[in-house]
């Protein structure tokens, strides 16, 4: 059974690549196993709820705001431009991993910022 349900919150400048990382899932019963893992990503809106169902689109809504939530196909790994999205802005991104019967999905709210601010690493 996948057992993560989880949500992270994080900020980044405008004009800027947004990478979302899912490559890490796995089936903790065949942990070295990922052959039947899928991959739905979905991207709302701060205000908006996710719709009940990854079918549904409609006229508006979406981060992109054409109806359109699910995104970037059946990859682990998406990117996204963040010059696409209102600064000063918070959006939601969903992934939902699949196996057989299995589901778990984590959220992460992201925060398109002003501008470009610097950024840090630490090491």
């Amino acid at each position: 059974m996948f057992c993560f349900i989880g949500s992270v919150k994080r900020s980044i400048g405008y004009q800027l690549p947004l990478i979302l990382d899912a490559s890490d899932s796995k089936d903790p019963d065949f942990p070295d196993d990922k052959s039947g893992i899928t991959f739905t990503w979905m991207c709302k809106k701060k205000e908006e709820a996710f719709p009940a169902s990854i079918y549904v689109q409609s006229d508006s809504g979406g981060c992109w705001e054409n109806g359109t939530y699910v995104f970037g196909g059946d990859n682990n790994v998406v990117t996204v431009f963040t010059g696409d999205f209102y600064q000063n802005s918070f959006y939601d991104f969903r992934v939902i991993v699949r196996k057989e019967t299995r589901r778990a999905e984590f959220d992460q709210t992201v925060q398109v910022l002003i501008g470009q601010p610097p950024t840090m690493v630490i090491e």
